[in-house]
């Protein structure tokens, strides 16, 4: 710990932000710390001899009860003045808390001085820079720090001081030459540690301290040394897969002894292993609670152990392809008798380069969050093994860092080389009994053949209802106006002054800098007028349809192109032609000397040069490619703001592609998932995949949980039809409802949407209601929060309701009483009117089949299972589904749902019946009182 300083924590809550306009403080703390230790502190209420806002009284719990026999600000400025005076003032968010207290001091006449500010927002940015928020609830959370009292002085104040004194540990374990580099980035910061890191340069220094043996440092760069691997090539002679069902308990109960033998779990197991062996293809469908993971990953590193051979599984989302690696992984290789080399690959965007990053670093920065991010960078090369930038918690301005170091074709045979990321997991990967990817990752390997997976012929595939769809986002084009306008910026930046204004001086460079400049400008003109162009044509229907917004321009028979006015499609042309043009111009000029000559302007350039070329295919493609069919639309987003517009095409058939290049190329691919089929059924799916009926091996395992006892379905019948009322009297009728099954669950509820904009007004509804004062809401994409996040604050909080959409379906794993109740708002169909949708019903139609039956049914089946599935995640969880569509009772179609997911006690009526059932199903619940 670093102790060359007195130290003043400090926290304040005010009636608002702005002092000059009458805000005041009505609470100040502050915690005096010196060599280390807490030696003073000092807390109390403050009147603010005005009223205090209910908004205020909300968040903090204080009013103008509390405050009207507490001192006023002038009483106090004194004790203020001298626990300040020549002292570090340190604050989690300094911006706010210092200009306040100087602005009172001022108001009141006193003067003086502080030494230097630190903010532990920043100072826990830089040293931890992959926390995924840094509010202080949050970051009292990741490093268990007791912080019982949100928005109040004095708590927050406590948990500052800890999180200043962990920082201050951490800083202490930095190498100096990263020391070095941090020093000459504090000018640039909102905080000024700078004195506390020379002092440890010189505490180092003194000691000689060596580089720890897990570092290197090359060429300017400290990071983790690379794991050493050698190419998987040989067998294990006197591995044994365990056979038997005691073989297997045996195994798993020698490193887990709580672990309870799961019949299906063995069976799928056994299953795996043969078809790995065998060289048979497979899709098992595998019920909730049988343990799918390890029902594969065991098999697979038995089979790879005694063949030599590779497996590769693939499974659809990184934050899966994530959890596998942290959880489920490890858990493997405890249990296995033997050591086995599990990797995780991602694609090439994915990875940090060294040799870029050598060459940014030194380049001058252009604002507060670009300095930040370097200063982040820095840090978390001394912490990562992977490289992998989405670990990274960047701010919003440090894109184009980030942008700059991101890997590519480029850093190949640089002298970085040995210790780039991108190059170790390739390595890794070679060296892989088991690797662990993607479905996007799996389809570039095997489709653009980019040989990134390396040598491997027995795949086995996660999350599998999922494959047909990972292969359309594959095969298809985005053309996104705001991510273009972005790289446009980019490329302009080229030839302005203040930003490459010595290479405008080099000779061979002036008049092509000129010329790009002038046809990015026509371009993005041109650009402008296209998607103003596509706007017009619906401006009536998007009208009806506020918020986002889809609409076909082709249908898959014809190329876009054939489809749409003409003055569309001259415009489509000219930025056709610009594109060329500007694609010709880069190129020429990526190969002048002077540019070489310069390597961060080569990184700008040579990225400029693939993005457009890019850009343009994209384009291309989405406006004339007919083969495959592809369903082209055009898409704003939630705000329907013109640069958030974008155009996105996929293919009408994947089918020929999976066979083609997935099951006719591999020897084994095992497909599995716990939603496979729809009405008991794998029909659907093989014809998804393009197999004849009956043709692929399939294999159904009931869920291990006893459904009957533990889940209870309720179907209210009191609720208005969402077709004859407005989205917002639909929403507050569902709030109204959900508010009364809140109070008699103690929260504990996820509410399942599949629209965006009812989410939004019932997340307003229940945030609006005083009964569910005590609860706290929660909403994707509403309140603040990646969707992790949201879940942590969910399982944290007492009681709490969390209301989601598309994402929160399928992936979630809320075990234990953090969840008792589901609420399903529709029946998960997608929208007849979404332009892929449409055209599949119409091809489906023109080969005679009934296209609800056949194709939407089947996948609003497989979402509604996936829904129904994330509440029983142990055996002993207990809770209840709430279906609020109606459908599913008295339609035909409503049955095949009820007939797909396990038999279940089923409740029916009005909420003087639904509730009550609920109060008696779930334990220590009360019924409200109507």
């Amino acid at each position: 710990m670093i102790h060359i300083a007195r130290y003043v924590v400090v926290d304040i809550e005010t009636t608002g932000h702005r002092p000059n306009e009458g805000d005041r403080i009505i609470e100040f703390s502050a915690i005096v710390i010196e060599h280390g230790e807490i030696v003073h502190e000092f807390s109390t209420l403050v009147n603010p001899d005005r009223t205090i806002p209910p908004f205020i009284t909300e968040l903090t719990k204080i009013n103008s009860k509390k405050v009207a026999t507490a001192p006023y600000i002038e009483d106090i400025m004194t004790i203020i003045a001298s626990l300040l005076s020549d002292s570090v003032f340190v604050a989690h968010n300094v911006q706010f808390d210092w200009p306040f207290i100087q602005s009172e001091a001022k108001r009141l006449g006193y003067d003086f001085d502080i030494a230097r500010v630190i903010d532990t927002v920043e100072l826990t940015r830089i040293l931890f820079p992959t926390l995924d928020s840094y509010r202080l609830s949050d970051l009292s959370e990741d490093f268990n720090i007791t912080h019982d009292q949100p928005h109040s002085a004095a708590s927050d104040t406590l948990a500052t001081v800890h999180l200043f004194l962990e920082a201050m540990q951490a800083l202490d374990k930095v190498p100096t030459s990263v020391l070095e580099q941090l020093y000459e980035l504090m000018p640039h910061l909102l905080s000024d540690f700078s004195k506390e890191i020379y002092t440890l340069i010189q505490k180092k220094e003194r000691r000689n301290e060596p580089l720890s043996k897990s570092l290197v440092a090359f060429e300017g760069l400290i990071f983790r040394r690379p794991i050493e691997t050698e190419i998987l090539n040989k067998t294990v002679e006197d591995v044994s897969y365990p056979h038997t069902m005691a073989e297997k308990e045996n195994l798993i109960q020698q490193s887990f002894s709580n672990y309870e033998p799961r019949p299906n779990q063995f069976v799928m197991m056994d299953q795996i292993y043969d078809q790995l062996r065998l060289d048979h293809h497979q899709a098992i469908e595998a019920g909730t609670g049988i343990g799918k993971t390890l029902g594969y990953l065991l098999p697979a590193a038995y089979f790879s152990q005694e063949s030599g051979k590779r497996v590769v599984v693939a499974t659809y989302s990184l934050l899966l392809q994530n959890q596998m690696m942290a959880q489920d992984v490890p858990r493997l290789q405890k249990l296995l008798p033997f050591p086995t080399k599990v990797a995780t690959v991602k694609g090439r965007t994915h990875y940090v380069s060294l040799n870029k990053l050598s060459v940014v670093l030194k380049a001058p920065g252009n604002n507060y969050d670009e300095f930040l991010t370097k200063a982040q960078l820095l840090i978390w090369l001394l912490q990562t093994n992977s490289g992998d930038m989405t670990d990274l918690n960047h701010p919003g301005g440090g894109k184009n860092i980030m942008y700059q170091v991101t890997s590519s074709a480029r850093d190949d045979g640089s002298i970085f080389e040995e210790y780039e990321y991108y190059s170790r997991m390739k390595r890794e990967a070679a060296a892989a009994n088991i690797v662990v990817t993607t479905h996007a990752t799996l389809w570039l390997d095997t489709v653009s053949q980019t040989d990134v997976l390396g040598d491997y012929d027995h795949v086995i595939v996660d999350e599998a209802h999922h494959l047909t769809d990972s292969a359309r986002q594959f095969l298809g084009a985005q053309f996104s106006l705001q991510q273009t306008r972005y790289m446009l910026n980019r490329i302009t930046s080229l030839h302005k002054e203040n930003t490459w204004s010595e290479m405008k001086k080099k000779s061979d460079l002036a008049d092509s800098l000129f010329e790009i400049g002038l046809t990015v400008t026509s371009l993005d003109m041109e650009l402008g007028h296209f998607f103003t162009y596509i706007n017009e044509l619906f401006l009536n229907e998007k009208e009806k349809r506020p918020g986002a917004f889809r609409v076909a321009l082709s249908d898959g028979e014809k190329a876009t192109v054939a489809q749409l006015p003409d003055h569309i499609v001259v415009s489509y042309r000219r930025c056709e032609n610009f594109y060329k043009v500007l694609s010709e111009q880069l190129l020429e000029m990526s190969t002048a000397k002077s540019v070489s000559e310069e390597a961060l302007f080569e990184i700008e350039v040579t990225r400029a040069v693939s993005f457009i070329k890019e850009q343009q295919q994209a384009l291309v493609r989405l406006m004339t490619e007919t083969e495959p069919e592809m369903v082209v639309w055009y898409e704003t987003d939630r705000k329907n703001t013109r640069n958030g517009s974008r155009l996105v095409g996929e293919p009408l058939q994947t089918a020929p592609l999976i066979q083609e290049r997935l099951f006719q190329t591999n020897k084994s691919v095992i497909l599995t998932s716990a939603t496979l089929t729809t009405d008991r059924s794998f029909d659907y799916l093989e014809k998804e995949l393009g197999f004849e009926t009956s043709a692929l091996p399939t294999l159904a395992l009931a869920a291990s949980f006893d459904y009957a006892t533990h889940v209870r379905l309720c179907l209210p019948e009191d609720m208005p039809s969402v077709k004859q009322v407005s989205v917002n009297e639909y929403a507050h009728a569902l709030a109204d409802y959900l508010s009364d099954v809140a109070q008699v669950t103690d929260g504990r509820m996820l509410v399942l949407f599949t629209a965006y904009d009812m989410l939004t007004a019932t997340y307003h509804r229940l945030n609006k209601d005083k009964k569910l004062d005590a609860y706290r809401v929660l909403a994707q994409n509403v309140t603040s929060g990646s969707t992790q996040r949201l879940i942590q604050q969910f399982k944290r909080t007492d009681k709490a309701i969390l209301l989601g959409t598309t994402s929160f379906w399928e992936g979630l794993d809320i075990p234990g009483e953090a969840l008792s109740c589901i609420a399903i708002v529709r029946l998960p169909f997608i929208s007849p009117e979404d332009p892929y949708m449409k055209a599949q019903m119409r091809r489906f139609k023109e080969q005679g089949e009934n296209a609800f039956e056949k194709y939407a049914l089947p996948q609003a089946i497989l979402r509604f299972r996936q829904g129904f599935g994330r509440l029983m995640r142990h055996e002993n969880d207990r809770g209840i589904i709430l279906v609020f569509d109606q459908r599913i009772d008295n339609t035909d179609f409503g049955q095949a749902f009820l007939h797909s997911i396990p038999s279940v006690d089923i409740v029916k009526g009005t909420s003087e019946v639904i509730l009550p059932a609920i109060a008696e199903w779930l334990p220590q619940t009360t019924i409200i009182d109507h």
